[in-house]
């Protein structure tokens, strides 16, 4: 059994990620849902998407490509304990 793709804020994509697009292929500008990102202009486009959060497979990003710590930690709210 595998577990599902970690998932980052498009805020924090960068360069090197490669990514899984959770649309209908006729529903962004690119040719396939899952690709490495190649330049800050496919960044751009995929925050234009107005998506909040993307799915991301560490394992398939480059290796300079990784995310703020902040950008991987739960959301805390009213009813979870602060993480260490």
């Amino acid at each position: 059994m595998t577990s599902a793709a970690p998932t980052i804020a498009t805020a924090e994509l960068q360069v090197g990620m490669y990514v899984h697009l959770d649309l209908g292929w006729m529903s962004h500008p690119f040719a396939l849902s899952s690709f490495r990102i190649a330049d800050a202009a496919q960044i751009a486009a995929i925050r234009a998407l107005g998506l909040a959060r993307v799915r991301w497979s560490p394992e398939q990003s480059d290796a300079a490509a990784t995310p703020s710590r902040a950008a991987t930690l739960p959301v805390e709210g009213p009813h979870t304990a602060p993480q260490p």
